[in-house]
């Protein structure tokens, strides 16, 4: 199995948990809560490509070469970014106190 094979598979299964749960909620959801979850979804979505497919490059790159050092930068700065972001729209909707419905 090529190197980083092992962590990919993993996370592709952990996404798949997760990603059950999501539609599941969304199914349920009314219309309006969709709305407001859609932009929750694209940001966590971001942050799974980063740690999945940026991590995945930066693994298969050659050890202390500069595209290694431009993947690891990508992949943790675009994670801490997009869950920030993810993090901060959640509290904001928090903080509004309206339930939409």
């Amino acid at each position: 199995m090529p190197r980083g094979m092992g962590e990919l598979i993993f996370m592709a299964l952990e996404g798949v948990a997760v990603a059950g749960t999501l539609v599941y909620g969304w199914i349920k959801a009314a219309r309006p809560v969709r709305r407001q979850v859609v932009p929750l979804l694209l940001l966590l979505g971001a942050a799974a490509f980063c740690a999945a497919a940026i991590d995945f490059l930066h693994t298969r790159s050659a050890p202390s070469s500069i595209t290694a050092g431009l993947l690891g930068i990508l992949e943790d700065g675009g994670e801490m970014v997009f869950l920030s972001l993810a993090a901060a729209y959640g509290a904001s909707l928090a903080l509004r106190g309206r339930a939409p419905g």
